[in-house]
C-alpha cells in the first residue's frame, strides 16, 4: 500500500469516526432531555 492509499484510508475513517460521534451527541442530547423529563415526574 502507498502512502496515498494510505492517506485516503485515514481521511476515510476520520469522516467514519466524525459521523459516529455527531450520532452519538444526537443520542446522549436525546437521552439527556428524558431524564430530565423524568426528574421533574420524581421530584
Amino acid at each position: 500500500m502507498g502512502i496515498t492509499e494510505a492517506l485516503r484510508l485515514q481521511v476515510e475513517l476520520q469522516k467514519r469516526l466524525h459521523e459516529q460521534l455527531e450520532r452519538d451527541r444526537f443520542f446522549l442530547d436525546r437521552l439527556e432531555c428524558k431524564v430530565k423529563q423524568n426528574s421533574y415526574f420524581i421530584s
